[in-house]
């Protein structure tokens, strides 16, 4: 009886024991499972990560083409804006080299008559230096070169005619001018003080002519080079005084310009009335406010109105 007593208590002890085996394997198994759990919430909130540094490395792809675009619009405006800045710049240096309308009949007339006058300048001074050697012929020769290759430059640029095209030193289209240079070397061939006095009377006309053909033209080439071309003339006069005076020891008195006009440039002074042309040695007539009237000079015949330098104007030719 006992024995059988034992058994059973024995039996249930292994039944509650094998009870709490189970319970505690599944216990294990639960808790192992729970924690299992987050490993695999992990990888999904690895994944989640990835896909968030995914998000964040392809996020600053945008702004890095925007940044690019704003890069470029920026250098696209400034090198529109360089464009519009360059363009201002040749337009502001354009009257220089470009035409500034049509020419008139007279500025045509004109800048045709000074292509061969000033040429005549540069063809007198060179022959007249062969005669006499003088160097102040010769220094003035290449500024007169430069002169007529001006007016060329004129001719060219308004596509007309060029009178001096083929002419050697001392041939030239216009019969007046033919016939200046003509009595001229004449003239200069007898002394020198008779070719210093020749290089003067050159620069007293082309004086005279640039200063009527000034009043008869607002062309912006036209003038631009004729103001130059009249302050090189002006220098050109003073130096031929000045060697008049240095080597012949004689003092020059002007041939066709006014005493006033002379003196004026002789000082160098701009901006004077003149009052016709005189004579030379006192014989012309003296005009007055521009209007001069028949004055004879020891080299030749003045007529028609006169003009003084840079105030009043004539409207004669002069021959001498």
């Amino acid at each position: 009886m006992k024995r059988k007593s034992f058994f059973i208590l024995f039996t249930i002890i292994l039944i509650v024991l094998m009870v709490g085996c189970d319970a505690s394997t599944a216990a294990n198994m639960t808790a192992n499972n729970a924690v299992a759990a987050p490993a695999v919430n992990n990888s999904t909130g690895n994944n989640v990560a990835a896909a968030a540094n995914t998000a964040v490395s392809t996020a600053p792809e945008p702004a890095t083409d925007v940044a690019s675009t704003a890069n470029s619009t920026e250098d696209t405006t400034a090198d529109t804006t360089n464009d519009t800045l360059n363009t201002t710049n040749q337009t502001a240096a354009a009257p220089a080299t470009t035409t500034t309308g049509t020419l008139t009949e007279d500025e045509i007339d004109s800048l045709t008559f000074m292509r061969e006058e000033e040429k005549l300048a540069h063809d007198v001074y060179v022959t007249l230096y062969d005669m006499w050697g003088s160097q102040v012929f010769i220094n003035i020769a290449a500024s007169e070169q430069t002169h007529t290759d001006t007016i060329l430059g004129l001719l060219e640029l308004y596509n007309l005619p060029d009178p001096a095209v083929g002419n050697d030193i001392g041939v030239f289209t216009n019969t007046t001018l033919q016939n200046l240079y003509d009595q001229l070397i004449s003239q200069g061939s007898q002394s020198l003080l008779e070719a210093l006095r020749v290089g003067a009377a050159i620069e007293e006309i082309d004086i005279i002519d640039l200063e009527n053909r000034l009043a008869t033209t607002t062309n912006y080439d036209i003038t631009t080079a004729y103001q130059n071309l009249l302050s090189g003339s002006e220098n050109h006069l003073r130096s031929f005084v000045s060697t008049i005076e240095r080597q012949v020891g004689e003092v020059y008195t002007p041939q066709y310009l006014s005493q006033e006009a002379y003196d004026a440039i002789l000082s160098g002074q701009t901006g004077q009335n003149g009052n016709g042309q005189s004579g030379d040695s006192g014989n012309g007539q003296q005009g007055s406010n521009g209007q001069g009237g028949q004055g004879q000079a020891s080299t030749g015949q003045s007529t028609g109105g006169g003009k003084g330098y840079r105030g009043g104007r004539g409207n004669g030719n002069t021959t001498p």
